[in-house]
């Protein structure tokens, strides 16, 4: 997948997702904050465009649940 083709917010998730912060993520790859803020905005940059699309490469490993709270049981016609 390519980053140009993505919203920056799904990059952004994305990143948040594996990561926790953009700082962890550019910690763990050796970038400066600057850079991968500055790739975020449109700047074009190799490194942190590699760095990116590794995240979309990598397999997910925990299985999606559905939260708790996505089920709702709603009683009607009771008073």
């Amino acid at each position: 997948m390519t980053t140009h083709l993505m919203h920056p917010e799904d990059v952004k998730a994305a990143i948040r997702k594996k990561h926790g912060t953009i700082i962890n993520f550019a910690k763990a790859n050796r970038l400066s904050r600057n850079s991968v803020q500055d790739f975020l905005r449109g700047r074009t940059n190799t490194k942190v465009r590699k760095a990116v699309e590794s995240l979309f490469m990598e397999p997910v490993d925990t299985p999606i649940q559905q939260p708790a709270h996505a089920i709702i049981a709603v009683k009607v016609g009771s008073k």
